[in-house]
């Protein structure tokens, strides 16, 4: 008699904890899931939205600790100084190939 009232609360247990489990791993299913779908977008206007997204957050210099104003500050004026470089050299040279 004993016996059989461990083997039923051991049951419960098993299934509370499976129910456990499987909720946990439903749970994980959903985040990837989730982020699956917010990397993919939709072809290439999901390219176009993640490169932009990208490039915005590398000129914000999101990466860096944001306790230190100065090196902040510094790392974005230095990107966006080289966007406006790299823009200018691209604009000289579509104007040199137009000339010849």
């Amino acid at each position: 008699m004993m016996q059989q009232k461990a083997d039923v609360s051991g049951e419960k247990e098993n299934a509370f904890s499976s129910k456990r489990y499987d909720d946990a791993r439903k749970a994980e299913s959903e985040d990837i899931l989730a982020r699956i779908k917010s990397e993919t977008g939709s072809g290439a206007s999901g390219l176009i939205t993640r490169s932009f997204h990208r490039g915005r957050e590398h000129l914000k210099a999101s990466e860096l600790d944001h306790q230190d104003r100065v090196e902040v500050w510094a790392t974005r004026i230095g990107r966006i100084l080289g966007l406006i470089l790299m823009l200018a050299m691209m604009v000289w040279l579509v104007l040199y190939l137009l000339q010849a």
